[in-house]
């Protein structure tokens, strides 16, 4: 059985497990570093960690933040490799979807000409993935700013389920993801 656990404090037996899963599953520019992660678990209440659960063990994670009660905006989900295409991806997008009371955006890696063969299926496996379980790709300009000054902005698309705040308000919603979670304004 697939379960989300919410992690309320940093020492938590379960991260240094998840922590390693999350640092093998997404490049250093696209995620936080461990010690800020750990920060905002402890101070932040807008910010909410998860573990996800097979069976009462760690096989992944997921970070999710509550934006101004309006949205939430999954920062990162991910699932043991060796784990993968299992369906507990899918399961644990689906509890975090019955868990929210509003709309869900999403950033995923923007499709680009100069991606190898491997990343361009990279990322058309991610964007298959969220197209599965409703998210709505929006094709306006969006870049994930840097997680730390040494690190580049990252080309991406903000993706929405349950709702139609990209078409209304893209660029409330940037701005907002932009200053709480990045803590940078909207021309970083």
């Amino acid at each position: 059985m697939i379960q989300l656990e919410k992690i309320n404090f940093s020492n938590h037996k379960s991260l240094p497990i998840v922590l390693g899963i999350y640092e093998s599953s997404f490049p250093e520019n696209e995620r936080r570093t461990i010690s800020n992660i750990l920060r905002q678990i402890d101070y932040n209440s807008d910010y909410n960690f998860f573990v996800v659960l097979e069976d009462d063990f760690p096989v992944g994670m997921a970070s999710v933040w509550v934006i101004d009660k309006r949205f939430i905006y999954i920062e990162h989900l991910c699932v043991d490799p060796i784990r993968r295409s299992k369906g507990i991806g899918s399961k644990a997008m689906n509890l975090l979807k019955d868990k929210s009371p509003f709309p869900i955006i999403i950033e995923v890696e923007k499709r680009l000409d100069t991606m190898n063969p491997e990343q361009a299926n990279n990322c058309d496996r991610r964007l298959r993935f969220y197209d599965k379980h409703g998210f709505v790709l929006s094709e306006k300009e969006y870049m994930q700013p840097p997680y730390t000054p040494t690190l580049q902005a990252v080309p991406m698309n903000l993706m929405e389920a349950e709702g139609s705040l990209l078409t209304t308000d893209f660029d409330g919603v940037k701005n907002a993801i932009y200053k709480t979670v990045y803590k940078v304004s909207s021309g970083f």
